[in-house]
């Protein structure tokens, strides 16, 4: 069983690595800067992973990303896109460009690895599909208007997407996460979001 995670930092990326580590599934972790760190303790524990590098606005990036884990380890059998582009602004203040330039990384990235894993994934008549939503997408706070559009977006897309693949026994699910998972409260907290952390604690069984 393959994993990826597409954007994979120190926080819920981490944490989802490490969960279904220990299932035994082998970890792709990708991310914009190699995290070649998180791979190294991940690898300490007995979890197979390996890093890869790609900006989850570049299609280009991202096709080039699946293709390097498919000679490492064959095709994702999970895949999960928790990319996002995290920057506070006010609705007021947000700009066509800023919104646009976000919403490539908060929408657009899933939309380029949903692409580049789905063939496979219909012939073979399974697979999972996870988006990481948040609380954002249902009560948006006015300081963080970009991230919680791309939310709302990316909930769309992956309740229509559940839809359209209802027959191809592939499985879609968007996870509303309603905090922050990370290593500095202090930002979180300043910003008006409350912290909370995952790790060890996500619900679920990978299926061999």
């Amino acid at each position: 069983m393959l994993c990826t995670i597409f954007g994979s930092g120190e926080g819920l990326g981490a944490a989802i690595a490490r969960r279904f580590g220990r299932e035994g599934g082998r970890i792709a972790l990708v991310a914009r800067t190699k995290r070649c760190d998180l791979v190294g303790g991940l690898n300490a524990t007995g979890i197979d992973a390996r890093a890869f590098q790609a900006d989850a606005a570049s299609e280009p990036e991202v096709k080039q990303a699946f293709a390097s884990i498919e000679c490492w380890a064959g095709e994702t059998d999970v895949l999960i896109y928790n990319a996002a582009a995290m920057r506070a602004d006010l609705a007021s203040e947000l700009t066509p460009s800023r919104l646009l330039e976000d919403m490539a990384i908060n929408l657009g990235g899933a939309l380029a690895c949903v692409q580049a894993v789905l063939p496979t994934m219909r012939a073979k008549r399974r697979g999972t599909l996870i988006f990481t939503g948040g609380g954002l997408a249902l009560e948006p706070y006015p300081t963080w208007t970009s991230l919680a559009a791309g939310k709302a977006a990316l909930r769309a897309y992956s309740l229509a997407l559940h839809k359209d693949l209802a027959g191809d026994g592939i499985r879609v699910c968007v996870v509303a996460v309603c905090g922050i998972v990370g290593i500095d409260p202090v930002r979180w907290t300043v910003a008006g979001l409350r912290p909370t952390s995952l790790s060890g604690r996500l619900p679920c069984r990978l299926r061999r």
